[in-house]
């Protein structure tokens, strides 16, 4: 489930417990500040993150640079910048080499939407 939320977060999460969902959720374009993120990702929601990552100085940028592995995604939705160009960054952001990134996503890939191949 990709979810665009935005300032409904405390309404997001008492929806996430009410409702015992088991499919994953998937916050896209996350731009929120790091403890709204503990939150969620307390919660099991995943966060995606884009063009926001052009400033470095955005929560999205500090969020990402202190997650786990295991808890995020990357995207561009519809905008000028490219998925390239947000690997980039999130690499950077990271300090980690693109490569590494790309292992990084992928498995997560793999993991949230059960994809066996490959």
């Amino acid at each position: 489930l990709i979810i665009h939320c935005v300032r409904a977060f405390d309404e997001l999460l008492t929806m996430k417990q009410k409702s015992g969902s088991k499919v994953q959720w998937i916050v896209h374009g996350y731009n929120s500040k790091n403890s709204i993120a503990e939150k969620l990702l307390d919660k099991k929601i995943i966060l995606s993150f884009g063009k926001s990552l052009k400033y470095p100085n955005s929560n999205a940028a500090l969020v990402l640079g202190g997650m786990s592995d295991n808890d995020f995604f990357l995207e561009t939705d519809d905008t000028e910048i490219s998925i390239q160009e947000v690997y980039g960054l999130a690499a950077k952001i990271r300090m980690i080499s693109l490569e590494e990134l790309k292992t990084i996503v992928y498995k997560n890939f793999k993991q949230i939407f059960n994809f066996q191949n490959g």
